[in-house]
């Protein structure tokens, strides 16, 4: 099963496959104008992946945290 994130199943390869896309679309232009476009596309799918990423990693140390009154979700102390 895909890795579950605040962006649903859009995991951070997800965002890099599309990146990798927008590159080669990229490539195949001729157009320096549209080719800035999808590179400029590229590297926003590239930032998605890399807040997909950090958003996860921010997710899993709150979910591990304890709450300041030292009791865990479960009543344990």
């Amino acid at each position: 099963m895909a890795q579950r994130t605040p962006y649903g199943d859009r995991t951070p390869e997800y965002w890099r496959a599309h990146a990798e896309e927008a590159r080669a679309r990229a490539d195949e232009m001729c157009d320096p104008e549209g080719k800035t476009v999808m590179l400029h596309v590229a590297s926003l799918y590239d930032d998605m992946a890399v807040r997909v990423e950090r958003e996860a990693r921010y997710s899993t140390i709150l979910s591990h945290s304890v709450p300041r009154d030292g009791k865990k979700a479960d009543g344990e102390q």
